[in-house]
């Protein structure tokens, strides 16, 4: 059995792949089997009260910038993020604990790795610089296997992320780039990765997920 009374969950994928209803349906899930769940998401999330997300994804932003710098303040956020992360799991508790997190370091590798040509080996080299290299115990990358097309919500056309148009506009590509990380960190670094594809219904992606989850505490 595993002794691991809590888990470091991941979801990652390019906008509009449904992480975030995905993430919503499945917390409530698990708080009606008794898990304490605690959710997160990146980037921004920590320094929002600092107006992060305004300030870094407009275009007045990319004026100044370059996609290393970029890289670095994912990196810098990504570790205050963890720090909360750690915070979370050292609470005592008598449930088993999830901390779920939308998005990762995945995303960096492919934002400002393959779409903005930062080498992996520098992105890799800033993670741990900062200390901000903690590997999930599951992760779920959103893939779409069947190419479907999916739509842009009110909330992403009235976005001033930069990011997000980069990512809309080499929608194929993005999904293909993310394929292509996953890969490698399987491969390479051999990372409890796996796949749900955003074509499948809501329910069947929560069961998926669910069903990981069990196996990982029940190993």
């Amino acid at each position: 059995m595993n002794n691991q009374q809590h888990l470091f969950l991941v979801f990652d994928g390019p906008d509009i792949s449904g992480k975030t209803s995905l993430i919503e349906a499945l917390t409530k899930k698990l708080k009606n089997d008794n898990y304490q769940v605690f959710t997160t998401r990146e980037p921004g999330q920590v320094l929002k009260n600092l107006d992060f997300r305004q300030l870094f994804f407009t275009e007045q932003h990319s004026q100044w910038s370059d996609p290393l710098l970029d890289a670095l303040f994912f990196v810098a956020d990504r570790k205050i993020n963890l720090k909360q992360i750690q915070k979370w799991i050292d609470q005592k508790s008598t449930q088993k604990k999830i901390i779920i997190c939308d998005r990762y370091f995945y995303s960096t590798f492919v934002y400002q790795g393959y779409l903005c040509d930062v080498p992996f080996v520098k992105i890799e080299a800033l993670h741990k610089l900062m200390n901000a290299w903690k590997v999930p115990d599951l992760v779920f990358f959103l893939s779409n296997k069947k190419n479907i097309q999916l739509k842009n919500t009110e909330h992403y056309k009235t976005r001033p992320d930069r990011f997000h148009q980069l990512s809309t506009q080499t929608s194929a590509k993005t999904y293909e780039y993310y394929q292509k990380t996953a890969n490698y960190f399987i491969k390479e670094k051999n990372h409890p990765i796996f796949f749900v594809d955003v074509s499948d219904p809501l329910t069947d992606k929560v069961q998926i997920v669910f069903k990981k989850i069990q196996e990982y505490f029940e190993k």
